[in-house]
C-alpha cells in the first residue's frame, strides 16, 4: 500500500490515492466542500484520474469519499465525467439525511471502473452522515484435481 498522491485545496478540497495491490487497484479518496466549483471538482479528479493510469497503470481505480453532489440529482457535468472515466456508481442509497429539513441526498460516492461484482451499502452511524462501504469479489479460479478412483474389492 503507497500515498502516491496527497493535494488539498484552500482546505475545501482533499484527495488522497492510496494505491493498493501491485497494478491492480486504485483507491481515490476525497472530500471536496460544497463551494468548490464542480468544474475544479471535475478537473482536478480528471488529471489525478491521468496521473493515477500513467505512472501506475493500475487495472481499475475506485474513487470514495464525500464529493458534495448529490447522486440523486446529479449536474450534467459530473453525469459526463462519470460516463467519460468509464466507472460505475456502487451506493444506490442516501447517505446523508437530515430530520431537520426531511431531505435525504447522496454525496457520499464509490464510483469504480471494476467490473467484477460488488457488495456495498451504507452503515447507520450518529452523525448526519451514514457511512459506505464496498466489499469487491474476487474471482476464484478452481482448478480442476485428480479424482480418486475408489474400486471394489
Amino acid at each position: 500500500r503507497h500515498k502516491i498522491y496527497d493535494k488539498t485545496i484552500n482546505s475545501k478540497f482533499t484527495i488522497i490515492i492510496t494505491y493498493i495491490v501491485k497494478h491492480q487497484h486504485a483507491i481515490i479518496s476525497t472530500y471536496i466542500r460544497h463551494t468548490v466549483p464542480l468544474k475544479i471538482v471535475t478537473e482536478e479528479l480528471e488529471r489525478v484520474i491521468e496521473n493515477t493510469l500513467d505512472i501506475y497503470q493500475p487495472k481499475s481505480l475506485t474513487i470514495v469519499g464525500d464529493v458534495n453532489i448529490n447522486g440523486f440529482q446529479p449536474p450534467l457535468a459530473w453525469c459526463n465525467f462519470v460516463e467519460e472515466n468509464g466507472l460505475r456508481t456502487t451506493i444506490t442509497t442516501y447517505t446523508r439525511y437530515s430530520p431537520i429539513h426531511k431531505t435525504a441526498t447522496s454525496i457520499d460516492t464509490i464510483l469504480t471502473t471494476a467490473t467484477m461484482a460488488v457488495t456495498a451499502g451504507t452503515i447507520h452511524a450518529i452523525s448526519d452522515h451514514l457511512g459506505t462501504f464496498c466489499v469487491f469479489h474476487k474471482i476464484v479460479k478452481h482448478t480442476h484435481s485428480r479424482h480418486k478412483k475408489l474400486t471394489r474389492n
